[in-house]
This record gives structure tokens, C-alpha cells and sequence, in this order.
């Protein structure tokens, strides 16, 4: 008995998504490290993405494959002043979802679906249909294919970033809408376009509609087949595309068996002569009837498109011999990718060869990648770190995937899309729920509210016409002071209108900034090489005189410099770092440096980092590395110092006493056996980040240490931060930044995940589920009951146990 696919309620196809939404859409402040609503019947995983699709990704039908979705939850912009859609792959990606659309519409219609379910897949088909079939006519010139399109004039985002296609955009105008296409050729837009619509021609068009599809196919593929078997562009701008590309004339391979397809596919649908005659023409030149074997090395994208053109002609190709041929191609390929669980090459190639060896272990693993496809498609960091094995997939929840069709052999890509790592961070004395982050790539982020949420962040370093490569806090919330590759800036107006530049001639390059936290009028700037101090005339007058403070230190070195004030005022110290050099001067009319002793010299690798107690100026702890990594001597020796850098403990003098007196190996079993990446002072004691990424605390003793890791997506921490004011640590990790409070036992997301340019999210839409889904239900590899199963019922039904799939 059949049961009716929900996805098409009486409601009415097209606002279906109304009613899924909650569901469907992601939020897009906290992010989690996998998704976890891919637990769901195959059947409301396919409602829920393709609501999404029609929200998300939808230009007038056309499909953008990976959007920017505004975090404040603002709709996605389809014009030409969209931050970022990749329109220049749309026309593919319609296809290909095109393809997806006709089956749903085939699938429906034949296994007795109420008429409504199948007259509103018929719209959606023809609805993408029209898009694809608009990149041609908006190009103003007949057969040529624009790549994609936006609503309305003007540059897009790749015309205003001077991206590789920036001179391929031109003005069109179709169906009374003004648009803005890409026209760059590819013979991959030309071989999806024609297998789409083909599949469209085949299984969806009647009456007018079928007229439009065999007029659309005729004009594409003549476009080439008229011009020697070349594609014209636009205009001069590149040159002609050879459909068959670099060829002996005589191996077949992936690119030549799209032009046969294509040839085929415009045959069947025109009956003209001159297809025939190119049909015949390739299958002649490349021997196709007598192929015995196919080698092709692996390659997903020409793959993905092979299986979907072979698909296609193994319905409207009736030869015999060329039949098996098309059969040989399908072997040839599947020998990559058999153990990968790639639906869509899966699904087609055992509809292909039903027969052929391996199924019941292949099904599995393909089903398995439906059964884990999540529903948020959110493009954000993962880190699996599962073992592979026997080349069983990752789920797909798991996987670091990037592209649309899963075929660049993401499935087996644990780590992925990791957020960049902050250089720095500063926390306002004024309010402590305002901080800003320096994101490596050189943008300042500012949030007002603690980062609780991922719209509070807001970029305030777009005046600035260098990378941002520290900043810090005055004493006012508004007053900002940071250090770019081009110089030391001050804004008055937490950046909003404009930076004043410091009058400071410096030499090196800069590389940190700090206000005295005791005298808000002092700036300190650093370069490699030297330090600086501002006088103090006063907050009208900041930072507009200097004073060097690094004369007397010996030349040649690059130095880490660290300012180390107190509340009384009485004595600033200022430490200078050149790996186990460390050089000491304290305030005062006339500052002289003198070396401090420290490090085990060839007994040990000194780290270049330097903790120093905010509340004592002379107390510093320097690390050691000493023994080779995972030995039992292995050790991060700390030294310490409450003089300012007169004596050091544990130092070489000590533990070589301790060697002769036979207590060497007990002196180092009180230093943590961890390679400590980095530490810091903190209110009860010592914070440690490892070289393994754990953050662990000490308090008192240096002896105990105590793992503070939950709460993390991505257990591991690059960077900690420990700022002067206020009550919260931050971490970055892969997964973003997080933070917690000094007492608190869990850490808890900043919602500042650094990806792409700035902090943006990017989404995919998942139209490969759709393709792969209905094919599924057509070719009777998924039967219409299973589809509505709970997963976990869903999972005994396709065998995906233990055993099968370890995941």
C-alpha cells in the first residue's frame, strides 16, 4: 500500500516551509561540534532541507549551492548586493538539483501520490527548469550559458573583491527582471545543463513545457556542435572552451563522455541530423562500441557528472553495444569509490549493474550517508578524529564537508573548517561586558554585550588601512589604541568614526600595545626590536609625545617585551625576551638593562613565554622544556622569581646538585609532565595551556593540575586569554571562542566563530540529499515505508549495525 510522502501537504508544496521552519533552520550563534537533528526519518529530512532551499537558496529558481547567511537572522540576499552566493556554480548545481526535482516528480506520479503532491512537483520542476533555461536566455545570444545570475545591477561580491571571474559579469534582462550573470564558459556548466534538462525532458515536460526543454537542449548543445566543438565566450575577455579538452582523439575519458552524453541527450530530445552526425562522429573517433575496460584516474567532479550523464542514457539509449560500453565507463569509475558511500554514485551505478559484486556492503554504506545527513547544513568546524576503518566513511554529520555534492572526498575528512585562532583580546576596564578580538587576518572585533550572542560582534577596524595586530583598552570604553602593520593607532570613538595615527617614529615592526593599567594616560607600544613609552600630558594630549625605554639593550635581537606595573605605583618593571635571554630594567629616570640568569642552557629548551603576577611586578615564572618529549624525564621545568630576575628557582645550579645527590628524577616529578605551550598568573594560582591544546590549573602548588576542558566543542585550546580586568578567561579553539568565569567549572561559547572573511556563516542547501534521495525511491533502493521510519528503525531496516558501519 502506498504511503503518501509528506512533503507535499494539502497546504500546498511551495509553503510547506512555513511549517518546518523552526525546525529546518539552524540558529547561528552557538555552534555545536556536530549537528544533532540528523537523527529524523528520511522523509522529514527531505522536507525540512528543501523548506530550506526555497527560503535560502533560491534566485527566481536558481540554486545557489553555499550562501552567507546574515547571523542576525535576516533573509538571505539573492541581488547583486549579496555579501557572498556562489551563483558562479549555480547553473550546475540547478542541474544537478533539476535531476533531483524530475524524480521526485516521476516518483510521485507512478506510485499513486495524491494528484495535489504531484501537480506541485510538477511546478517545482518546472520552476527550476525556467532557471536553468534563463542562464541561457539572459545571455542575449542563443545556446550561450551564463554560469548564474543575480536580481539587479551593479557589481557582485566577486566583482568587488577582484575575484578570478570579475570580468566574466555582465548586464542581462530576462522575464522583466534586470540581472547580473557570469558568463565565463565551462564545460561543466555545459554537460550539467544538458544532462538536467534532459532528465526534465524525459521524465517531467508536457505540452509546452517539452517544447521549451527541446528548444533549450537544441540551442545548448548546438552552441558547440556548430562551432567545431567549441564554446564561445561572451567576448573576448577569454578565450574559446574545447568541450573535449586536452584529447588524443581516440581514449576516451570523463570529458569526452560528456560531449557523447550531451550529443545523445539533444538528440533524443530534437531528432536533428546534425546530433546524430556528432553522436556518431565521437563514438567513432573514440571507439566506444568496442570498449573492453575503462581507466580513468579519480577525480569527483567529472565523476559526479559521468554517473548522472550515464544515468540519464540508460534509459534513452536502446544500442545494445553501446549499452555495455556505457556499462564498462560505470565499472571503470565505481572501482574508486565502492568503499566511500557516495549516494548518488551508488544508487546509479547498481541501477546500472544490478548484478555487480560488492552491493549488500555498498548499500550500507550509502543509505548510512543519507541516515546521517544533517538538516543544518551550517559549513562550521568539525573535528572527528574517529579512526577510519577499513575506508568506512565518516557519517556525514561528522564529516568536514564544503561542497555541495559531497564528491571532493570530504566523506573522509574528519577536520575541517576550523575558526581562525585570536591573536589578541582586551577587555574594557570601563565595562566588563565589552571586549574586542583580533582576528589574524587583521580585522578588530568588538561586542558590547560579553558575546552572548553572534550578531553582538561588530567589526570596527574597517578605517584602518593596515592588519590589526594587537589592541587594548583606555580607561574609557571608547578609547582604543592598536598596533598595525603600518603603525600604532588611537581611536576616541571605539573606532566607529576613524584612528589617529600615533606621532611615533619607531623602528622594527609593531607587534603589541598596552595602556598602563594604573596610569590610563601611559601607552606602551612595541615593536620587535624596541619599546616604547607615551608621556603622560594628559587624556587631551594621549600618546602624542615618546619616550624610548629600549636603549642599552644589545642590538640584532627580536625581543617579546612584557610592562609590568603595580597598584602602588611605586615600580613599573619591564622585561625584554629573546629566547632564554631575558633582560630586566625598572622605571625611573634613567633605565638601565641588565641580563638575568635564567634557563638550563643545554639542558633544556627555554619556552618564549613569560607569566607575571598582576598583583607583583617581580614575581615571573619562566618555562623550561627539559628531557626529550615522552620520556620519563620529560618535563616543563618552571622557574620562578620574586626579585625581579635576581634568582631564579629550579635553576641549572639546583637541579645539577640535585643529579649529584641522587634526588634529580624526584626534584622533576614536581613539574608538570605536560610540554606546557604557555602560563598564566591567575586570581588562585596558575593557568596552563599544553602543547596538546589542554587548559589546566594550579592552585598553590605547581605539583597538581587540574584539566578545565568541559564545555568545549573541539577539546583543544590554542590560545587562552587572562585579561586584567573583569571575571572571565577566554579560550580560542578550533570551534570559535569561548569563555568562563574564573569559579566557573564549565566553559561556554563567545559565539565568535573567525571563518571565511571576517565572522561570517556560510550554509550549503543540500540539494545533493535531494538528488540522491529521489533516485533512491525510484530506482527501488529505498522502499516508500522505510522512508518514514525513526532512525533508529530506519537503521535496523538498511543493516547498519555495529559490525557494518563502526559509527
Amino acid at each position: 500500500m502506498f504511503v503518501s510522502h509528506d512533503a507535499f501537504s494539502k497546504c500546498g508544496y511551495r509553503w510547506a516551509w512555513i511549517l518546518s521552519l523552526s525546525a529546518s533552520i539552524g540558529t547561528f550563534g552557538q555552534l555545536k561540534a556536530f549537528d544533532v537533528g540528523w537523527r529524523k526519518p528520511l522523509s522529514t529530512k527531505e522536507r525540512e532541507i528543501e523548506a530550506n532551499i526555497l527560503q535560502r537558496h533560491n534566485i527566481l529558481g536558481l540554486y545557489p549551492s553555499m550562501v552567507e547567511v546574515p547571523i542576525d537572522g535576516s533573509s538571505v540576499d539573492i541581488t547583486t548586493s549579496a555579501p557572498f552566493s556562489d551563483a558562479v556554480h549555480a547553473v550546475a548545481w540547478t542541474s544537478h538539483y533539476l535531476a533531483g526535482a524530475s524524480y521526485r516528480y516521476a516518483w510521485l506520479r507512478q506510485s499513486g501520490a495524491d494528484q495535489a503532491s504531484v501537480d506541485q512537483a510538477k511546478l517545482r520542476a518546472d520552476e527550476i527548469f525556467e532557471a536553468v533555461y534563463r542562464c541561457q536566455r539572459v545571455t542575449g545570444r542563443r545556446g550561450l550559458l551564463a554560469r548564474g545570475y543575480f536580481i539587479g545591477s551593479g557589481p557582485t561580491f566577486d566583482e568587488r573583491r577582484g575575484a578570478s571571474h570579475r570580468d566574466d559579469w555582465h548586464q542581462g534582462e530576462a522575464d522583466g527582471y534586470a540581472l547580473r550573470f557570469c558568463a565565463g564558459p565551462s564545460h561543466h556548466i555545459y554537460s550539467a545543463a544538458a544532462m538536467g534538462m534532459g532528465q526534465y525532458y524525459d521524465l517531467v515536460a508536457e505540452g509546452l513545457q517539452k517544447e521549451r526543454a527541446r528548444e533549450a537542449i537544441d540551442a545548448l548543445v548546438s552552441y558547440w556542435v556548430d562551432n567545431d566543438y567549441k564554446i564561445e565566450g561572451y567576448d573576448d575577455a577569454r578565450p574559446p572552451v574545447p568541450i573535449l579538452g586536452l584529447t588524443d582523439g581516440q581514449t576516451l575519458n570523463t570529458r569526452v563522455m560528456m560531449a557523447i552524453s550531451a550529443c545523445k541527450i539533444a538528440l533524443h530530445a530534437t531528432g536533428k541530423a546534425k546530433f546524430k552526425e556528432a553522436y556518431e562522429d565521437l563514438l567513432s573517433r573514440y571507439q566506444v562500441r568496442a570498449l573492453k575496460s575503462f581507466r580513468v584516474g579519480k577525480g569527483y567532479d567529472d565523476a559526479h557528472h559521468v554517473f548522472a550523464h550515464l544515468d540519464l542514457l540508460n534509459r534513452i539509449e536502446t544500442e545494445e553495444p553501446l549499452r555495455q560500453a556505457y556499462g564498462v565507463v560505470a565499472d571503470g569509475l565505481w572501482q574508486h569509490y565502492q568503499n566511500e558511500g557516495h549516494s548518488h554514485f551508488t544508487y546509479i551505478y547498481y541501477k546500472l549493474r544490478p548484478n555487480a559484486p560488492g552491493k549488500d556492503k555498498a548499500m550500507r554504506l550509502a543509505h548510512h550517508t543519507l541516515a546521517t545527513w544533517p538538516t543544518d547544513m551550517t559549513i562550521q568546524p568539525i573535528m572527528s578524529d574517529l579512526p577510519l576503518d577499513g575506508g568506512t566513511p565518516y557519517p556525514v554529520y561528522a564529516t568536514g564537508w564544503d561542497n555541495e555534492f559531497i564528491w571532493k572526498g570530504d566523506l573522509n575528512r574528519p577536520n575541517a573548517h576550523h575558526s581562525r585562532i585570536a591573536k589578541g583580546l582586551a577587555v574594557s576596564p570601563q565595562s566588563p561586558n565589552v571586549a574586542m578580538v583580533v582576528d589574524p587576518s587583521g580585522h578588530l572585533y568588538l561586542t558590547h554585550d560579553q558575546g552572548r550572542s553572534a550578531s553582538g560582534w561588530k567589526c570596527v577596524s574597517d578605517l584602518l588601512k593596515s592588519p590589526v595586530k594587537a589592541a587594548a583598552f583606555g580607561k574609557r570604553t571608547r578609547i582604543m589604541a592598536v598596533a598595525c602593520e603600518d603603525g600604532f593607532y588611537l581611536s576616541e570613538t571605539a573606532g566607529h568614526e576613524g584612528w589617529f595615527r600615533l606621532p611615533l617614529e619607531y623602528e622594527g615592526v609593531p607587534e603589541a600595545v598596552l595602556f598602563d593599567p594604573y596610569d590610563s594616560n601611559v601607552i606602551y607600544a612595541m615593536t620587535g626590536h624596541h619599546l616604547y613609552q607615551s608621556i603622560d600630558h594628559g587624556e587631551d594630549r594621549l600618546g602624542r609625545a615618546w619616550n624610548e625605554l629600549s636603549q642599552g639593550l644589545p642590538k640584532g635581537f627580536n625581543y617579546r617585551f612584557h610592562v609590568a606595573t603595580s597598584k602602588s605605583k611605586d615600580l613599573t618593571y619591564f622585561y625584554a625576551q629573546a629566547g632564554s635571554d631575558l633582560y630586566v630594567a625598572t622605571s625611573g629616570k634613567d633605565i638601565r638593562w641588565k641580563r638575568s640568569k635564567l634557563g638550563l642552557g643545554e639542558y633544556g629548551e627555554s619556552k618564549h613565554w613569560l607569566a607575571i603576577d598582576p598583583h607583583d611586578p617581580r614575581h615571573v615564572m619562566f618555562g623550561v622544556q627539559f628531557g626529550a618529549p615522552g620520556t620519563l624525564l620529560s618535563r616543563t621545568v618552571l622557574q620562578q622569581t620574586r626579585d625581579g630576575g635576581e634568582s631564579w628557582s629550579a635553576n641549572q645550579e639546583e637541579l645539577t646538585k640535585a643529579y649529584y645527590q641522587g634526588g634529580l628524577l624526584i626534584r622533576l616529578m614536581r613539574f608538570p609532565s605536560e610540554d606546557l605551550r604557555e602560563c598564566y598568573f591567575d586570581h588562585e594560582g596558575l593557568l596552563a595551556v599544553t602543547e596538546s591544546g589542554q587548559v589546566l590549573r594550579s592552585k598553590g602548588e605547581v605539583t597538581q593540575w587540574t584539566p578545565i576542558m568541559d564545555g568545549l566543542d573541539i577539546p583543544r585550546v590554542d590560545r587562552l586569554f587572562v585579561p586584567h580586568y573583569g571575571d572571565l578567561l577566554f579560550a580560542s579553539t578550533p570551534a570559535g571562542m569561548y569563555q568562563k568565569r574564573r569559579d566557573a567549572l564549565q566553559w561556554e561559547p563567545s559565539h565568535l566563530v573567525m571563518q571565511w572573511r571576517r565572522h561570517e556563516r556560510r550554509e550549503l542547501g543540500g540539494a545533493a540529499f535531494i538528488t540522491a534521495y529521489w533516485r533512491a525511491l525510484y530506482f527501488g533502493h529505498i522502499d516508500s515505508e522505510t522512508i518514514h521510519l525513526p532512525y533508529e528503525e530506519a537503521k535496523e531496516r538498511f543493516g547498519l549495525t555495529s559490525k557494518t558501519v563502526p559509527w
